[in-house]
């Protein structure tokens, strides 16, 4: 038996970034997908990934991150860039950035309660990061991206006020 239900918002999402045309576009930048090097060999670098892309919402300190991988800041900082390509700090962007756009797509919560949960404090930061790395303000992407396909409104409570 063949199921005729319609495919899940997220595949959809899938789907559309992966075979859809936008004349409009002028980059393909909303439409990759963050995929961090994982088949480079390096266990001690595997270590860092695996930590930043479970505690990506907080401040990871270099000494902390060096200290679970165990490597000197200078070695991991190193032997990182050229497993992945990115230096850890780039890494943490994108990993933080990539959750930014999957919470954007669900289209459940505001632009800065969004922010602040994937580890950015500061408004204007995380909007030009999200531009530079998606070419899209995370208000357009939702509107590019989410099922809903509407505008949430943004929050404008102070970060004390969203975690109540």
């Amino acid at each position: 038996a063949t199921s005729t239900a319609p495919l899940s918002g997220s595949v959809a999402t899938m789907s559309a970034k992966l075979m859809l045309i936008d004349p409009g576009r002028v980059s393909q930048l909303p439409y990759a997908e963050f995929s961090g090097s994982r088949i480079h060999g390096d266990s001690a670098v595997l270590k860092a990934q695996d930590f930043i892309e479970h505690d990506y919402a907080r401040s990871i300190a270099a000494e902390e991150l060096a200290h679970k991988a165990g490597l000197s800041e200078r070695t991991l900082g190193r032997r990182f860039k050229a497993a992945t390509g990115h230096t850890v700090g780039s890494y943490l962007q994108c990993v933080r950035i990539a959750a930014a756009r999957r919470q954007l797509e669900r289209g459940t919560k505001s632009v800065d309660e969004i922010r602040y949960e994937v580890g950015y404090e500061d408004a204007r930061a995380f909007r030009r990061l999200f531009l530079r790395h998606t070419g899209l303000t995370p208000r357009t992407y939702r509107l590019k991206f989410s099922p809903q396909r509407g505008p949430l409104p943004d929050s404008n409570r102070t970060r004390k006020q969203a975690r109540v």
